[in-house]
């Protein structure tokens, strides 16, 4: 489920702030260079990036199961409410 409310793609590229496997290590929308630039051997470079795009897969997902729990929960409460207006 994609649903635009929950969206951690700070910097409007479509990537979510994950590193693009080319060494660009995201980073959202902090302006700074990505993490990965500060890592000289290149096979730290690349494991560094794969890590980091893992950790960004996983926010996301985190990040979708928590909007459709509160989806979820205002549901609920928004039928609570409207039981409790019924006379």
């Amino acid at each position: 489920m994609t649903d635009d409310r929950h969206s951690t793609d700070n910097d409007g590229d479509g990537d979510g702030g994950r590193a693009n496997g080319n060494g660009n290590g995201g980073g959202g929308n902090d302006g700074g260079e990505g993490l990965t630039d500060f890592v000289t051997d290149p096979a730290a470079r690349a494991e560094l990036a794969r890590r980091m795009e893992e950790l960004a897969d996983l926010i996301n997902e985190a990040d979708e199961a928590l909007g459709d729990i509160l989806d979820s929960v205002q549901r609920v409460v928004a039928a609570e409410s409207r039981h409790r207006d019924t006379p």
